[in-house]
């Protein structure tokens, strides 16, 4: 089964990927790691944009959210198989207006607004939850963590 795991942005926001590597991937001038960028479900238009020179990625969100039976989001994906693990850096500038803004690590089955899914997020007001759709098209769960805000200081 391929899955596409990749991170979602409601609001802007500004990630790096330390140590990232898929075997599967190479890093483009224009894209980073990521093969696309799309707009998923009935959206207002998000960005990506990779800065080779710092490594990072500047996501301005678009949509409404991830949840319920069907997603309304921005998406920065590559497609891979097999076992794999996600990590990033993220920091939210503080101009942002966006009060409920996140940033996501998302493993998503397909590009389909109703896609079976899982994530964890990590929200402006720095609290931590896990989101997951068990089927496709059935509604969203998520798990408050215990855990709040980032391991690392802010640039």
């Amino acid at each position: 089964m391929n899955f596409v795991p990749a991170l979602y942005l409601l609001t802007s926001a500004i990630l790096s990927f330390p140590g990232l590597m898929f075997a599967q991937q190479q890093i483009s001038e224009a894209s980073g790691i990521f093969t696309g960028s799309d707009e998923i479900g009935k959206t207002r238009k998000g960005s990506t944009a990779y800065v080779p020179a710092s490594g990072e990625y500047h996501v301005t969100g678009g949509g409404a959210d991830i949840w319920g039976t069907a997603d309304d989001f921005h998406f920065s994906w590559v497609r891979l198989s097999g076992d794999l693990s996600l990590t990033a850096d993220v920091r939210f500038p503080a101009s942002s207006p966006e009060a409920l803004r996140k940033a996501v690590l998302m493993i998503r089955q397909s590009l389909d607004p109703g896609s079976a899914y899982a994530d964890a997020a990590i929200h402006g007001d720095a609290h931590i939850n896990l989101q997951f759709r068990a089927v496709d098209s059935g509604k969203t769960d998520d798990t408050l963590s215990t855990q709040h805000g980032s391991t690392r200081s802010p640039h």
